[in-house]
């Protein structure tokens, strides 16, 4: 719109002096020395003519909203369900206010983070107003994203809350919030009021009215940013287990588009990271992952950055794949765990611990791991864990499972009351070993309150503990093959 005004202004631009020149030598060729007069007044009336048809295209420049084209678009994702959204762009500004529109992928946003800003050195350009504009409501794709969610309705003077179970294209199933288990039927046709957890979906693009003042005519480039829902990534590894307790691993970062908007050619940051919102609850009832590592190049504020390497599509609805560690080798060690046993249960966990080396100078974010048997063109699926965050040249910890040729039992031999408040007790962890080699054993065991090691030892005699704190006893000793081994210790305690 902007170019077409701008083309009629100069058209009427020259126009107006054609029309002064065509009057010009009119009158010096066609006019008498007696009609002078009257053809200087014409030719005012002609030049004030299209003088005020300039003004009103000028006025038409600064009325009707620019739409604006898109710019350099960037995504910065979070381990949540949430995306920062930041746009720039050049754009050409008239002296005065006038307005601009944006379109935008995104179909929701949260209103208080939206941002248009220019990016000049002085205050030539100041906003007057920025506003969200949604286009319609889709409400088919609204009905089944909040399947599942909390609602509220107001049908006449009857005001219902509650999860929906399902909706159709006449009615709403309903369960209500109460303590009765039960479904409402819900008619849409007889809904008076609405009300949803968010912005509605748009059906069409969204966009952003800003309207802004000049104070000459300028080139500036121009920030868009805002957060919004609709977008998360995690890490995604793969463990292939080689024998000789070495390993090969290798990892995708797995980014997710939730929304219904497709994103061509975006620069996308990845953010080790979960940020408080506003809306959420309490810290502490908060369910997160963890977030960034110290002492790393791309840390700041306590998060992780990993920025892609060249800009991607990101589909609607769509989850893509980008390998960020090829596949490396990895030496490390197995080792047999047993904590939190009880009288009733004590499993023993196989354990992989692994080194980065010192040649891997990146953290590796958190995520979910497989880990395969065998070799690396297939193996067999032997279990799944969670890894990091990790630091560069650091240790990774992963477990299998719980093994069921390594058993254990765990029973207590002895207890005796001293006085009111302390007691003795005698405990004893047996190990049994149905493999073909020997197997080494970690046992940890925590205690609470006030306590005293008085005695350990296994079949071979005394043993001492490999580790000792305020809240924890840790043996470490080998089972042969074929055979078992038991740890017994002595504590008092004082309640």
């Amino acid at each position: 719109m902007k170019k077409v005004v701008g083309y009629v202004q100069l058209l009427m631009k020259n126009r107006f002096s054609v029309a002064s020149n065509i009057v010009s030598v009119r009158s010096r060729t066609l006019f008498s020395r007696n009609d002078l007069t009257a053809n200087k007044n014409l030719c005012e009336s002609i030049s004030y003519a299209f003088i005020l048809a300039s003004l009103f295209c000028s006025f038409l420049s600064l009325s009707i909203p620019v739409h604006a084209e898109p710019g350099d678009i960037t995504l910065s994702i979070y381990t949540r369900d949430l995306m920062q959204y930041r746009e720039n762009l050049p754009i050409v500004f008239n002296s005065g206010t006038q307005t601009f529109e944006f379109l935008q992928p995104i179909p929701r946003l949260f209103l208080s983070s939206l941002r248009v800003d220019p990016i000049v050195k002085d205050s030539s350009i100041k906003t007057i107003t920025t506003e969200f504009l949604p286009e319609g409501i889709d409400f088919a794709t609204l009905w089944s994203l909040h399947a599942g969610k909390m609602v509220s309705f107001q049908q006449g003077t009857e005001f219902y809350h509650g999860k929906i179970l399902r909706a159709t294209d006449t009615h709403i199933y309903l369960q209500p919030d109460t303590t009765q288990s039960r479904v409402e039927v819900i008619d849409k046709n007889m809904l008076s009021t609405i009300t949803f957890d968010s912005l509605p979906l748009a059906s069409g693009p969204s966009r952003i009215a800003w309207n802004v003042f000049s104070k000459f005519e300028q080139t500036a480039p121009v920030r868009i940013s805002y957060l919004a829902p609709g977008a998360n990534w995690r890490a995604a590894y793969h463990l292939w287990l080689m024998g000789d307790n070495t390993a090969k691993l290798q990892g995708s970062y797995s980014i997710e588009n939730t929304t219904t908007r497709d994103f061509h050619n975006v620069n996308v940051e990845l953010i080790a990271g979960d940020p408080l919102l506003g809306s959420d609850d309490a810290p502490a009832e908060r369910t997160s992952h963890p977030g960034g590592f110290l002492n790393s190049p791309d840390e700041w504020n306590g998060y992780q950055k990993y920025v892609l390497p060249k800009s991607i599509d990101l589909p609607a609805r769509h989850a893509c794949q980008i390998e960020f560690l090829p596949t490396t080798h990895v030496s490390g060690r197995t080792r047999y765990v047993i904590e939190n046993a009880t009288l009733e249960s004590a499993p023993v966990i196989c354990e992989l611990e692994f080194s980065l080396g010192k040649n891997h100078a990146r953290a590796l974010p958190w995520g979910e791991v497989t880990i395969y048997g065998d070799t690396i063109n297939g193996g067999t699926f032997v279990g799944e864990d969670y890894v990091g965050p990790a630091s560069a040249g650091s240790n990774i910890k992963v477990r299998t499972g719980v093994t069921f040729d390594i058993t254990a039992h765990k029973e207590r031999l002895k207890f005796e009351r001293k006085a009111q408040n302390e007691s003795e007790e005698t405990t004893r962890v047996t190990i049994s070993n149905a493999t073909d080699r020997p197997i080494p054993i970690t046992l940890h065991e925590p205690q609470y309150g006030s306590w005293k090691l008085l005695s350990s030892s296994t079949t071979s005699g005394r043993i001492d503990p490999s580790k000792t704190d305020a809240t924890s006893i840790e043996w470490v000793l080998t089972i042969p093959s074929q055979s078992e081994d038991y740890v017994e210790y002595t504590l008092a305690k004082n309640r």
